[in-house]
């Protein structure tokens, strides 16, 4: 198989990396090393952002943890899934380019490897289960760049952290009234955080659309 053809993706050094032959073995297999609780700015979101303009496949689980279908959170008895991280955020906004986002669906697999199992059944997958995998339309570009427009500069921009003053930006005191740039920051940070969690939002919805079409309310019903 080629590398180039093979998608990348992250994963959780806590799991996938915990002893050399492991670490080889995923490494091998394009895998990210992912540190939970590090935040959205470690290196392994970095370098999905590099690949991404390498013009790579980066595949990316929203949630950042294993969720199977019997613990979804319900909402009016309507399955969902669990938040996606504001790190699908980021990747999406700092790319070069703004990448084709496909909704993937996965069936199965909960009872192929199913959580809370005991030690040393969970490491081996049950046989003869049924697995699915299916594939969305891409997510209208339209969605995403209606909210990366109204960034300054429109991609990446980073807040200024020096305590020079300048102009406070429109809608707020005085116009033309100074302060310091570290208050600019503060709002400029506050809004890039509120664009990348609507990026997320909007991803994980066509997710879940997707699913639900496929599985019904509760997610769990296996693809035909």
């Amino acid at each position: 198989m080629k590398p180039r053809t093979i998608r990348w993706v992250l994963g959780a050094s806590d799991i996938m990396f915990t002893n050399p032959v492991f670490s080889a073995f995923f490494r091998n297999g394009q895998v990210i090393e992912t540190f939970r609780g590090e935040g959205i700015f470690q290196p392994a979101l970095d370098a999905a952002i590099d690949k991404l303009n390498q013009g790579h496949w980066v595949h990316l689980f929203g949630e950042g943890k294993v969720c199977q279908p019997p613990h979804y959170p319900q909402v009016n008895g309507v399955a969902h899934l669990q938040r996606f991280k504001w790190g699908v955020g980021r990747v999406v906004m700092e790319a070069n380019v703004l990448p084709l986002i496909i909704p993937m669906w996965l069936t199965g697999f909960d009872k192929l490897m199913p959580e809370g199992r005991p030690f040393p059944f969970k490491f081996f997958p049950k046989v003869g289960v049924k697995l699915g995998v299916a594939f969305g339309d891409p997510i209208p570009a339209a969605r995403v760049v209606t909210l990366l427009d109204s960034l300054p500069n429109h991609r990446g921009n980073q807040a200024l952290h020096t305590r020079s003053f300048c102009e406070e930006p429109h809608g707020r005191g005085v116009r033309g009234e100074k302060f310091p740039a570290s208050d600019v920051a503060i709002i400029e940070e506050r809004k890039m955080d509120h664009i990348r969690s609507e990026v997320t939002a909007i991803i994980q919805r066509a997710v879940e659309d997707f699913g639900r079409k496929l599985s019904g309310n509760q997610l769990d019903r296996p693809l035909a």
